[in-house]
């Protein structure tokens, strides 16, 4: 179903309840030991929200290796769907209601004392009904615990969607991510739903260049409907390249 550096998830049948899950396997040459995972795990568990991906159970494979199982896959994933959007008044309606679900969730998880740090549409499931989950929580690390460096080090690389790191994430990796980074996170796929594109290049270099010289503001990109400026004002504030000039939170994004 998905490969990454940390699991491969399959479809799968919940034979005891009758439901259909997601299997998530600690793959064997996982960047992250089964203790690391173990925690990643509960550390989602913990975060009971309706727009956070619900963990149902955690056990081992008949050969050992860690899994977790969770809800059935929406159908799209929110990356896909701004990118087969038509720039239409009803795309982007459903498109921000699915944000504001986000900003939401994060809000929660801010609350908690847990921050994202991935927070991009490719972590995002959407389904046909207005369901909305956002996973992605391995990456995720407690406000108030000792960042591990070497752990921060290992998942800092993303699979895809660079174009909505944050600017500290880029310099620094994990290591350097925090709420404000979620914040970005949140202002990034706003600006998607506006332009259809991410802030920044999805090329390392150009991103970097792209930062250096600022960010384009939505309304430059495509022509935005006058009843959208606080929405392009919302980015401008989210999207503040020094991370102590975000000063707003997820739930003040919301």
């Amino acid at each position: 179903l998905r490969r990454s550096t940390v699991v491969e998830s399959y479809h799968a049948r919940d034979g005891l309840l009758g439901r259909d899950v997601v299997v998530h396997v600690r793959r064997a040459d996982a960047p992250i030991t089964a203790a690391q995972f173990l925690r990643g795990i509960r550390r989602q568990a913990r975060l009971q929200h309706p727009n956070i991906e619900p963990i149902y159970e955690i056990d081992r494979t008949p050969d050992g290796r860690l899994f977790f199982a969770s809800a059935r896959m929406l159908g799209t994933r929110f990356d896909r769907a701004l990118a087969n959007a038509d720039g239409t008044m009803k795309h982007m309606i459903v498109h921000l209601e699915a944000l504001l679900d986000i900003a939401r969730a994060v809000a929660l998880a801010h609350e908690q004392g847990v921050i994202h740090r991935d927070v991009r549409p490719h972590c995002v499931d959407l389904g046909a009904f207005g369901e909305v989950w956002i996973g992605g929580w391995l990456r995720a690390r407690r406000r108030t615990g000792v960042p591990d460096a070497a752990l921060d080090l290992a998942l800092s690389p993303p699979s895809r969607g660079f174009g909505y790191l944050a600017p500290e994430r880029i310099v620094h990796g994990l290591a350097g991510a925090g709420v404000p980074a979620d914040v970005w996170g949140l202002g990034a796929i706003l600006y998607a739903v506006l332009t259809r594109r991410p802030p920044l290049p999805r090329d390392p270099a150009q991103a970097r260049a792209r930062l250096e010289a600022g960010i384009q503001a939505p309304g430059e990109r495509v022509k935005l409907p006058d009843v959208f400026t606080s929405l392009e004002a919302l980015c401008t504030y989210a999207l503040q390249i020094e991370p102590t000039q975000r000063r707003l939170s997820a739930a003040e994004f919301a």
